[in-house]
């Protein structure tokens, strides 16, 4: 064991070397060697939130004390916003906003750099940190990495926007199938969305 400890010390102190490692071991049936990593990890919660409305439902959960005993180093979050959360979240990852409003040409050209980034820091997340949980309010930006995160079996929290009522957003109906828990905030959507839960508007 003294040998192992001593060779998983050494590729701490090589990123790459601990980024290749720590990929085999997601991938890897070795518990125990996963474990292991997983102890070296600084515990952390993930939340994704797009701009507008979206924002404005993350930082109601967090006036609302979702996270009242979570340090602020201890959140991160993947957003498009350019005026991100700051009060309570500690580290932003900023990305484009998957739809540019006013140039189909831009969406096209800047599509795939998006979900490279959004697919390479997925990993590198799940890489340096022991993921606790996953909190969404949406709307595209949050797909692709909870589905990454939903697939390494990190617990998935997923909140419809509150503008749905009688038919479920894009980004709800793809991770309504992804979630350990979907929270709608209209009555109304319970016949889109049959298993999840109403706790009403935020």
């Amino acid at each position: 064991m003294a040998s192992a400890t001593f060779f998983y010390a050494c590729l701490l102190d090589n990123g790459f070397l601990f980024l290749v490692f720590s990929v085999i071991c997601l991938f890897s049936q070795n518990n125990n060697e996963t474990s292991f990593l997983l102890d070296m990890k600084p515990k952390v919660y993930i939340v994704i939130y797009g701009r507008g409305g979206h924002q404005e439902q993350m930082l109601r959960l967090c006036r609302h004390g979702l996270f009242k005993n979570v340090p602020n180093e201890q959140l991160i979050a993947f957003t498009d916003s350019e005026t991100p959360i700051t009060e309570t979240i500690g580290k932003t990852i900023h990305f484009r906003e998957f739809r540019d409003k006013y140039s189909r040409l831009k969406t096209l050209v800047f599509l795939p750099f998006n979900v490279i980034k959004l697919v390479y820091k997925s990993f590198e997340m799940m890489v340096r940190y022991d993921i606790r949980g996953v909190i969404v309010t949406g709307p595209g930006v949050a797909i692709i990495p909870s589905i990454i995160f939903s697939l390494f079996r990190k617990k998935l929290v997923v909140f419809e926007t509150w503008s749905k009522y009688y038919k479920g957003s894009l980004t709800g109906r793809v991770l309504y199938r992804f979630a350990g828990l979907f929270i709608i905030q209209n009555k109304s959507l319970k016949k889109i969305y049959p298993d999840a839960q109403y706790l009403g508007r935020l």
